[in-house]
C-alpha cells in the first residue's frame, strides 16, 4: 500500500458542507425464516461512496485532472485524507474515483465534483489497546504487555 499515489496536496481540501459519505452495497444479509429475523455481516468492510466538492483555480483543476487521467490512468486507487476523522490528519484512506472530476466553472475558479469509493482506512486505531501499546487480553480483561 506504500507505493500508493497521494493525492495532491496543492488541488486543496473539499469544502466542508459538501462531504457526504454512502454505503456502496448493502453489507447486511437478513435471513428470511421463520421465527426472529437474523442479520449478518456480508464481508468485513463494505466499500463506501465519498461525494465532494473542491474550489479550485484553473491550475489547481489542470492538476486534478492530470492526476486523475495520467497517474491514476482514471482507475488506479491513491491515498488521501480520512475526512470521517477530520481531528486525525494522520489517518490516511484508500480511494479510487467512482467517476471522472466534473469542473463547473465559476468566475475564475472552478467548483469540481468529485465521486470517490472509500475502500478502507490506512492507519486506524484499535480500540483494545491503550497510547502505550498494552493490549486487551481476552483471558482476564486486564491491560497487559
Amino acid at each position: 500500500m506504500a507505493d500508493l499515489p497521494i493525492f495532491p496536496v496543492s488541488v486543496g481540501e473539499p469544502e466542508a458542507a459538501s462531504m457526504n459519505w454512502a454505503p456502496l452495497l448493502d453489507n447486511v444479509v437478513r435471513s428470511q425464516m421463520d421465527g426472529a429475523t437474523r442479520f449478518r455481516r456480508r464481508f468485513t468492510a463494505a466499500p463506501k461512496l465519498f461525494t465532494c466538492a473542491l474550489y479550485t483555480t484553473g491550475a489547481q483543476m489542470e492538476t486534478l485532472l492530470d492526476f486523475y487521467e495520467i497517474t491514476l490512468d482514471s482507475v488506479g486507487r491513491f491515498r488521501w485524507f480520512d475526512y470521517r476523522r477530520p481531528s486525525n490528519t494522520l489517518d490516511l484512506a484508500i480511494y479510487s474515483f467512482n467517476a471522472e472530476p466534473t469542473p463547473q466553472a465559476w468566475e475564475d475558479i472552478f467548483k469540481v465534483q468529485l465521486s470517490l469509493v472509500l475502500w478502507m482506512g490506512v492507519l486506524g486505531r484499535n480500540p483494545l489497546s491503550d497510547e502505550s501499546g498494552r493490549v486487551l487480553t481476552t483471558q482476564d480483561a486486564r491491560l497487559s504487555t
